[in-house]
């Protein structure tokens, strides 16, 4: 069972153990066990109703979004395999219909994050430096630590991961493990220098102006974004930045999150760069599901309605290979060599 479990990601076991509390307090208020055990077919029906019924009830009475849902029925299948169960969402038609109804059912009002922009980051940038009111070794501290991650001691980047190379032009920094790294074998992202106020290594340096120890020096072994206290920047902290950098943008409170910035990371370098697999391997995606995360910029498109309407090209000739003309060669193939 603890075997089964460490196949799970840190972040994807917390969200199974949050959905099955769930769906086990959903079943204890209707009575029935929370385990689907599918012996007959009446029972295998019974099972197919309960997680059709919970699904209904995150998404009408919870109000859970598509995700969220699929993660919390997700919960419930694992959960059972670890407990020597059958799948109880496995042939479930009926199920994996509803759900895809109730995704429809959402519609708009499910919204989907807005990627940050580089002009975007502008934004809190000069918010840390002359209005938030922080002291200037924090201030450093937050613009640095920008990236969106989850606290986890094993997985959060410390001094140590980090790396300046050939006199401070790039920088090494080796990330552990993640979600689609469920070995953690680790890999190393390079960031170069960049002439502009948003240049990852100018933010690096101010950082280790403020606080050596923390890179190669007396605390490399522990994490490296922490308040002038040592205390750990909580994700609701950066959140809380990252909000208003969007409440200044014009985006609502729902449209922006930490996750924003994953998004905007993916978006910017499909733009620079027009390499899906290199956004792909970049961003550690083992499935298409990145391309959910880019957002298309106008200046691509620009021009291309006037070469579609003065297009002149000479189209291939097809029927050569119709189904009649196939029919009129064999005639006449077949008349030539008749007697």
């Amino acid at each position: 069972m603890e075997a089964m479990l460490q196949k799970l990601s840190e972040g994807t076991r917390a969200g199974y153990e949050g959905g099955w509390r769930l769906w086990v307090a959903a079943r204890q208020a209707q009575g029935p066990s929370p385990w689907l055990p599918g012996r007959d077919r009446e029972e295998r029906l019974a099972d197919e109703e309960a997680p059709t019924n919970f699904a209904v009830l995150l998404a009408r009475v919870v109000g859970g979004t598509e995700g969220t849902i699929k993660q919390k029925l997700f919960a419930v299948r694992y959960a059972h395999l670890v407990a020597g169960y059958s799948n109880p969402l496995l042939h479930r038609g009926r199920l994996w219909s509803t759900r895809a109804g109730l995704e429809r059912w959402q519609g708009p009002e499910t919204k989907r994050k807005k990627p940050v922009t580089p002009a975007m980051l502008e934004w809190p940038r000069g918010f840390l430096q002359q209005e938030a009111e922080l002291p200037e070794e924090d201030a450093v501290v937050i613009w640095a630590a920008i990236d969106g991650r989850s606290w986890s001691f094993e997985r959060v980047l410390h001094g140590e991961d980090v790396e300046p190379r050939r006199g401070g032009k790039w920088l090494s920094t080796f990330i552990k493990g993640s979600k689609t790294d469920q070995l953690n074998v680790g890999t190393v992202r390079n960031h170069y220098r960049a002439s502009t106020s948003l240049c990852p290594i100018a933010a690096m340096e101010r950082l280790q102006a403020h606080h050596p120890q923390r890179i190669k020096g007396t605390e490399e072994r522990l994490p490296i974004f922490r308040w002038a206290s040592g205390t750990p920047i909580r994700r609701a902290e950066m959140q809380h930045f990252l909000t208003i950098a969007g409440l200044a943008a014009g985006l609502s409170r729902e449209e922006i999150g930490s996750h924003s910035l994953r998004i905007g990371g993916a978006t910017a370098m499909y733009h620079v760069t027009g390499d899906l697999s290199r956004v792909r391997r970049f961003g550690r995606w083992q499935s298409d599901a990145f391309h959910g995360y880019l957002r298309e910029s106008h200046e691509p498109m620009k021009g291309v309605s006037s070469k579609m309407a003065r297009d002149t090209s000479s189209l291939t000739n097809l029927a050569r290979d119709s189904a009649p003309a196939r029919a009129a060669a064999g005639a006449e193939s077949a008349r030539r060599k008749s007697p």
